[in-house]
């Protein structure tokens, strides 16, 4: 009897309750049910199924970082980019030799992705490379050396997935999932609403020991012997002192000996105009 009475108080309450929110009101002889948005379930997108799957896909995309030593954190950053639902943005700042293009082009062997110079991209063709391929991943090397006029071209890209163009009697318009991943040596060179879009990250340069160990990673893809190696390494971080990959790149290419390395050495150092400017 009692039990009665407290079921007809919870029915009344609940009912008056219900009416005012002015949604749909299902009963049955159990339970009260109310249909609208306070009664959808959640829903875990992150299960244990997905996840694994992400952990395979993570598993298989880790080795596009195969050329770059260190950096953990930021290839496990670039893989969460890749493997989300929605475009994620990233730019990469930093000193030479601080793997920021290395980045780049290993993003490069990802499908559907492509690689801008910044120091000779324009706004026009930009858009209509877009509007004629299929992109995912669009890599921009030196974003900072971009014209501010044509950097407009990124912000509703970035913003909404728009991309639009009107010019003389054409207009056309298209919407896309784009992630932009970017480096440039000097951010502050591009304008807020731009780098506000972005995740931008400033990476430390290299020891000694990481220099060496990515000098002679590539160069032994160039079968050049590991002594010119172990020579280039030495003058390029303490003779020249520029600590720049290029630099090593270069000296590695012309040089057949220890000699050749130190002759190369010598005429960088009286010859360079960097120096000659300074």
């Amino acid at each position: 009897m009692k039990q009665n009475i407290l079921n007809n108080l919870i029915y009344q309450v609940f009912t008056k309750t219900i009416k005012k929110t002015n949604l749909p009101i299902v009963f049955n002889k159990t339970r009260l049910k109310q249909t609208g948005s306070f009664n959808n379930p959640y829903i875990n997108h992150y299960d244990i199924t997905k996840k694994n799957d992400i952990n395979k896909s993570d598993s298989n995309k880790i080795e596009i970082f195969n050329d770059i030593v260190g950096y953990d954190d930021i290839k496990r950053l670039f893989l969460m980019a890749i493997n989300s639902f929605e475009p994620i943005h990233i730019a990469l700042a930093g000193p030479p030799a601080s793997a920021k293009t290395i980045f780049m082009k290993c993003l490069l062997s990802l499908p559907h992705s492509y690689f801008v110079d910044g120091s000779n991209m324009s706004k026009p063709g930009l858009i209509d490379y877009i509007f004629n391929n299929k992109i995912k991943y669009l890599l921009i090397d030196e974003i900072d050396k971009i014209p501010p006029k044509d950097q407009t071209v990124f912000l509703n890209l970035m913003e909404t997935g728009i991309v639009s163009e009107t010019k003389y009697n054409k207009t056309r318009k298209m919407e896309t999932k784009i992630s932009i991943f970017a480096t440039g040596n000097d951010l502050s060179k591009i304008i807020h609403p731009l780098r506000s879009r972005f995740l931008s990250l400033i990476l430390k340069g290299y020891s000694y020991d990481e220099f060496h160990q990515i000098v002679t990673k590539l160069l032994s893809k160039k079968s050049i012997n590991q002594k010119i190696i172990d020579e280039v390494v030495y003058a390029v971080w303490y003779n020249i002192k520029s600590k720049n990959i290029r630099d090593c790149l270069k000296i590695a290419q012309m040089a057949k000996s220890a000699d050749d390395v130190l002759f190369l050495v010598e005429i960088y150092e009286k010859y360079n105009i960097k120096k000659r400017i300074n």
